[in-house]
């Protein structure tokens, strides 16, 4: 089996997060249910244009699958104890960019529970 996971830079206004992603994002949308994505909107404080880079990689060898949380923490892990992790054993599969227009007020809803959402 291989792991299929992209390697996300989410930049705006100088400030960069890098973070791992199941599969591969092309839009905002995609990003949505990743902390990690929801964090950075969530020290965005003005209307600004986010720019988003996407590193596609395949990790194993077999069908593909979607990585699991565990596995994207397993590669970060990796990542972060031999850097040249990714060249030497992930296929680098595609690469992608989009942005789009973050608006504070859009991510300032309330749940059920009165909870801002963000």
């Amino acid at each position: 089996m291989s792991i299929h996971f992209s390697v996300v830079t989410v930049t705006a206004n100088g400030y960069e997060a890098e973070f791992y992603a199941a599969n591969t994002p092309w839009s905002r949308d995609d990003l949505e249910e990743s902390d990690d994505f929801l964090d950075f909107i969530a020290d965005l404080d003005e209307a600004q244009d986010v720019h988003v880079h996407v590193e596609d990689y395949i990790y194993g060898e077999g069908e593909v699958e979607a990585a699991s949380e565990d596995e994207l923490a397993d590669i970060s892990a990796r990542v972060e104890s031999d850097p040249s992790f990714l060249d030497e054993h992930c296929d680098n599969i595609a690469d992608n960019d989009f942005s789009f227009r973050f608006e504070p007020e859009e991510d300032m809803g309330q749940n059920e529970f009165g909870q801002t959402m963000y």
